[in-house]
């Protein structure tokens, strides 16, 4: 009988650790920004989606918004949305019913509250708002839980520190307005990273999702120290400058395994799906296409998904192909080429290079070279097919500082306007020098030389010389060279580059994972 109790003890001993170590497991943290397609994807069990426009009983996160964008977006007003002007939620009898026959749910409250373009409230409004669900759904089901909404920003020490300043003022204005701390069980911010950040995964991580946890633990003097943190939105914001998918691809798999450990709960790629815009302009961030097909980048993070925890790979730094001694491309083989890095938009060789794309709703589009270059004589033919203001450009970066920089901050840009103005420019400077009428007639292809000696640049345009400037701040030494358009349809063509016998290059293995 003893030895029978014994086993009996352990037994339940061991069936109470089992159940201790299941509460212990968190959930998986891999989710989707938008709604409809976590099954598409053979998400795992537990990965969430949510709804900016929507309530739906199948999913575990809500999200309530104002009815200022509604208005903004053309869109009807919610019945559970909240009218800004009145404080007062839009249908309060059907939201009362609603969260009765839908307990447990977590109301993310608002998203982008401080964007005009979206919830578009002050932090006073905000707050308001804030208190007014909170009241009317924690009165109706106690075991609801709320997400303080994300705010606008990328992921640098800078938007850090905007996002601590916006929800600290909301906190100190809720308590002093309604007298009492603000309920918070969820913090929750948007997580997105331009291009110029992907290499660099741990600095991400240290600069801007680590110091969120972290002050969260230490706001109202601890009280929200057990509160989750989750990312609604992540990782690469396209209109901070486009990336090909396989380099989004690549820097998930480098990116979200650091994440996993960095303190934060859950996380929501965006965007789930390209399917309200037949553009395509979000298609490089896209789970899925516009025809509903998974993307390869839908692909690669269902994997992860089905694949955490994962250990931390290392994120090596990129070593570039040593520089040819004389490159060329006249775009006659229908594909890309391994040299070319789409960083944004959506070029197609044809016999020429186009980029066809003129209603793009942000900076320009870039298609990088991957060898670096110092003094170089470079040829190529150039045209502006059709844009809608003369102001627009087709153009050439040089000297950039990085494969991902989308503008000229970090090197120069020879570009040419649709008038037949060429221009040279750099971003510190603003334009150094503007040709107007240097060609032509720019819709027909012009032959532009750019040659650059230390830090002397000269210009030719079908043969005649327009330009010959020196930096006499001697800045951008060396660098990556990309074809770029700004808002045009734009070509390109017998593309030539001579490395010059002064060009101090350092030659290297590659290690582009492409």
């Amino acid at each position: 009988m003893g030895r029978f109790t014994g086993l009996m003890v352990l037994l339940i001993m061991l069936s109470a650790s089992a159940v201790l170590s299941d509460a212990k497991t968190p959930p998986n943290p891999y989710g989707v920004a938008g709604w409809g397609v976590l099954k598409k994807l053979g998400m795992p069990s537990g990965c969430l989606d949510y709804d900016w426009n929507g309530l739906h009983p199948d999913t575990l996160c809500q999200m309530c918004r104002p009815n200022h964008y509604y208005n903004q977006v053309g869109a009807p007003t919610r019945w559970w949305g909240y009218n800004e002007i009145t404080g007062e939620i839009n249908d309060p009898t059907q939201f009362a019913a609603w969260i009765a026959a839908n307990p447990g749910r977590v109301w993310i409250i608002g998203n982008e509250p401080d964007l005009a373009s979206q919830d578009g409230l002050t932090r006073e409004q905000y707050a308001h708002m804030y208190k007014t669900y909170y009241d009317f759904i924690s009165q109706r089901d106690p075991t609801a839980k709320f997400c303080i909404a994300a705010t606008t920003g990328g992921s640098t020490k800078g938007a850090f520190n905007n996002a601590k300043s916006w929800y600290e003022y909301v906190l100190n204005y809720y308590k002093k307005a309604f007298g009492k701390p603000m309920h918070v069980d969820i913090w929750n911010i948007h997580s997105y990273c331009g291009p110029a950040q992907i290499e660099d995964p741990d600095k991400i991580i240290n600069e801007f999702v680590v110091p969120f946890v972290k002050w969260r633990r230490t706001v109202g003097r601890g009280r929200y120290a057990n509160a989750e943190v989750w990312i609604t939105e992540l990782p690469i914001g396209e209109w901070m400058g486009a990336l090909d998918q396989r380099w989004i691809i690549w820097f998930a798999q480098r990116y979200l395994p650091r994440l996993e450990r960095a303190g934060v709960s859950r996380w929501f790629w965006y965007v789930s799906r390209d399917w309200n815009d037949p553009s395509g302009d979000w298609s490089a961030a896209s789970l899925v296409r516009t025809d509903g097909t998974v993307s390869p980048l839908g692909h690669a993070y269902a994997a992860l998904a089905r694949t955490y925890p994962h250990d931390v790979p290392p994120a090596s730094p990129y070593v570039p192909a040593p520089t040819p001694r004389y490159f060329r491309d006249d775009f006659s083989s229908e594909s890309i080429a391994n040299s070319w890095m789409i960083k944004a938009g959506k070029w197609a060789p044809d016999g020429v290079m186009r980029q066809s794309r003129m209603n793009y709703h942000w900076w320009g589009e870039t298609l990088p070279l991957q060898y670096i270059y110092g003094d170089f004589d470079m040829t190529l033919k150039m045209r502006v097919n059709n844009t809608t203001d003369n102001a627009n450009w087709a153009g050439v970066f040089f000297h950039l500082a990085g494969r991902f920089h989308t503008t000229n901050d970090s090197g120069y840009l020879l570009f040419m306007r649709k008038n037949g103005a060429i221009g040279l420019s750099n971003g510190p400077d603003g334009t150094i020098q503007e040709i107007p009428n240097a060609v032509t007639d720019a819709t027909q292809f012009q032959t532009i030389r750019i040659q650059m000696v230390g830090w002397r640049i000269r210009v030719w345009a079908n043969s005649n010389p327009i330009m010959d400037w020196t930096d006499a701040n001697k800045r951008f030494a060396s660098g990556y060279t990309a074809l770029c358009i700004y808002k045009t349809d734009s070509s390109f063509d017998d593309i030539h580059i001579t490395n010059l016998p002064g060009t101090k290059v350092k030659a290297g293995r590659t290690a582009n994972p492409l």
